[in-house]
């Protein structure tokens, strides 16, 4: 919490996946979103490093 702003972030394969919100929202609902997000990206790219997501810059924007 920084302000108005909440911070939610979760570590995965070495990668920090961050949101935040003004709104009052359920943390676990984040996670849960965070978590979805990193496995989407790992079914796409393959595995999830930052390696993966430099290659495929344009299709990890298109997922988000």
């Amino acid at each position: 919490y920084h302000g108005d702003r909440h911070f939610i972030h979760i570590r995965h394969s070495g990668l920090y996946l961050v949101a935040t919100t003004l709104e009052n929202v359920s943390p676990f609902s984040l996670l849960e979103l965070l978590s979805r997000l990193a496995t989407l990206l790992g079914d796409y790219c393959g595995s999830l490093n930052e390696g993966t997501i430099s290659r495929n810059v344009a299709l990890v924007y298109e997922l988000l």
